[in-house]
């Protein structure tokens, strides 16, 4: 992979989910991992919600690997990019090499 192509920051958060005082979940976004990526923007389509329709913004992400700091990155983390957060969809390793990591996440406007 090319340096150059690595041209956004982006930042990888962690979401965890913990109890309150009145025995309520509530979900917090931890640490944000800053990251050079190519980040390529795709079609946004829309889906049928409660509320009616919801326009879906979705993104591609490549970044380096390994990703030593970051050890269990999976589909609960976000990505925040562009000033809004996008929840991950899917992880793939896509040369098998373990030399990149191909992050597919989107967002609801």
């Amino acid at each position: 992979m090319k340096s150059g192509a690595l041209n956004k920051r982006i930042g990888l958060v962690a979401r965890s989910t913990s109890v309150d005082v009145y025995g309520q979940r509530v979900e917090a976004s931890g640490t944000e991992y800053p990251r050079w990526a190519s980040v390529k923007e795709l079609p946004a389509e829309e889906r049928q919600i409660a509320e009616g329709t919801a326009r879906v913004r979705r993104i591609e992400i490549i970044i380096r690997a390994p990703i030593a700091d970051l050890p269990n990155i999976d589909t609960r983390w976000q990505v925040s990019y562009d000033g809004r957060y996008y929840d991950i969809t899917s992880i793939t390793d896509p040369d098998g090499y373990n030399r990149s990591r191909l992050i597919h996440a989107e967002s609801e406007q």
